[in-house]
């Protein structure tokens, strides 16, 4: 993934409130990523229900 395409996806995750992007004075370069509560759950969320799909998968082998 290029870095502008990068940067974009987490642009979108900041404006949908999923994280928080810090831009330490020092070094605009650099980027410190956050989740925020909301990300934090829909990530525990995500995990949840791909533990669902992988128990599905071994079970119907």
């Amino acid at each position: 993934m290029s870095p502008g395409r990068l940067a974009h996806h987490l642009k979108v995750l900041e404006e949908k409130g999923y994280m928080m992007i810090d831009k330490p004075w020092k070094d605009l370069r650099l980027r410190i990523l956050n989740l925020t509560p909301e990300g934090f759950k829909a990530l525990r969320d995500f995990l949840s229900k791909l533990k669902e799909v992988e128990g599905s998968i071994e079970n119907s082998e």
